[in-house]
């Protein structure tokens, strides 16, 4: 039973140190991108969080915050800065919950989430732009429109793996980070590695 235990251990510590070592291996083409203008790499990365609402752009965009962060998903085959809930369907705790989701994301403009071009445009490349894409087979086409509107700090992440390969191959100086995870996956070094990603985005 203690040799099984000490083994777990020893795995355990093997895989963490060896993913803490692809992070760093990828920390100083991170900080190139995300903190060129700085001095000193010892400085603060700050990313606003969910900047979804448009409030919330001008309000950052104010303070003069380096990068912000949105979520990215489709309705109707268009591009929208959205998080959204995922809730069982069909029960009335369910709907309350969804409806206030709404009210509080979409309270500006009401009702109705920003596209990605709208986000874009209003943004107008005065900060670096963090995609989380939610939707399979869109993060390529979300970092292309970012592309368009002349915008040059992007970073993206999506818990679909083998989409970042393809954001790295068609779009190099864009940061990829294998987004959304919440559980330890068997090998998310690996995961990392085979897309040729810049590290782990975790959710807790």
């Amino acid at each position: 039973m203690l040799n099984l235990c000490f083994s777990h251990v020893l795995f355990l510590c093997i895989n963490i140190f060896y993913e803490i070592n692809i992070l760093i291996a990828n920390f100083g083409a991170i900080l190139d991108i995300m903190n060129s203008d700085l001095e000193s790499s010892l400085k603060p990365i700050v990313v606003a969080h969910k900047v979804n609402r448009y409030s919330l752009l001008k309000k950052y965009l104010a303070l003069g915050v380096p990068w912000l962060e949105i979520d990215v998903s489709m309705r109707n085959g268009v591009f929208v800065v959205e998080h959204g809930v995922e809730v069982n369907i069909g029960t009335v705790r369910a709907e309350i919950i969804k409806t206030g989701y709404k009210v509080l994301e979409h309270r500006d403009p009401l009702w109705r989430p920003l596209t990605l071009p709208a986000y874009l445009e209003k943004l107008n490349g005065k900060a670096g732009l963090w995609l989380d894409v939610k939707e399979a087979g869109a993060a390529v086409k979300a970092v292309e429109l970012a592309k368009k509107s002349g915008l040059n700090k992007i970073a993206v992440s999506t818990p679909y793996h083998e989409e970042l390969a393809g954001v790295k191959k068609t779009y190099p100086d864009v940061l990829t980070f294998l987004g959304n995870v919440s559980f330890r996956p068997a090998d998310s070094a690996g995961l990392v590695e085979a897309s040729g990603a810049d590290g782990l985005s975790i959710e807790y």
